[in-house]
């Protein structure tokens, strides 16, 4: 599937502009870092660190070299869900060594990323959290007369599928002999046939 979400990430091996994560006490260790030309740019701009200031540094020919981007160290799932709406298109890399919580970073970034975006280099655990919920929205936004037990079904049994994963399910009579006579009993009011589902990556279901 193809959305905002899943089409934030680039491929690890892509070319990328580094993002500096920057907080205040930080920045004189980056100025340092900057070309006298860079360092008068993010003074001019009043570029200070704060949380949610980002500040583009231009090489010598003008051209976007490095991003600065103010952060909370606190609050990781949230350093870069600004950026994405902030930068022109193109491939950014966190700049540095890894972090643990770099997940949540790059899972901030996938979930606030709209089309056309620009894009950060792909984290696994990250793209697969936010094709997750890329999914979860999906189905969450569609009309409720369009997204009965039986569509919802046919989604769970379809990722099952996609995943190779273990799947099972449940409808009608059959909810009774399986012990879920409480779903059985609700469906019976309704106008659509309930279903139960059970999906997992796991051993086969024993009988």
């Amino acid at each position: 599937m193809t959305s905002a979400t899943t089409a934030a990430f680039a491929p690890l091996q892509a070319a990328a502009i580094p993002v500096h994560l920057c907080t205040p006490a930080a920045l004189p260790a980056l100025r340092e870092a900057m070309t006298l030309a860079q360092r008068q740019w993010g003074q001019s701009s009043g570029f200070d660190a704060s949380p949610a200031r980002v500040l583009l540094l231009p090489d010598a020919g003008g051209v976007l070299d490095a991003v600065l981007a103010g952060v909370d160290l606190a609050q990781p799932m949230w350093q870069l869900a600004g950026l994405p709406r902030q930068l022109p298109a193109g491939v950014y890399a966190l700049a540095g060594e890894a972090r643990a919580d770099d997940a949540l970073r790059h899972l901030g970034w996938a979930l606030k990323a709209a089309q056309p975006a620009p894009q950060l280099r792909e984290h696994e655990a990250a793209a697969g959290l936010a094709g997750a919920i890329a999914e979860v929205r999906q189905l969450v936004n569609q009309p409720a007369n369009q997204l009965g037990p039986e569509a919802l079904a046919a989604a769970v049994r379809q990722l099952a599928v996609q995943h190779g994963g273990q799947y099972r399910e449940w409808a009608g009579e059959a909810l009774r002999g399986a012990g879920f006579e409480l779903v059985w009993a609700m469906g019976r009011a309704g106008a659509l046939a309930w279903w139960a589902n059970r999906a997992r990556a796991s051993p086969p279901w024993r009988a």
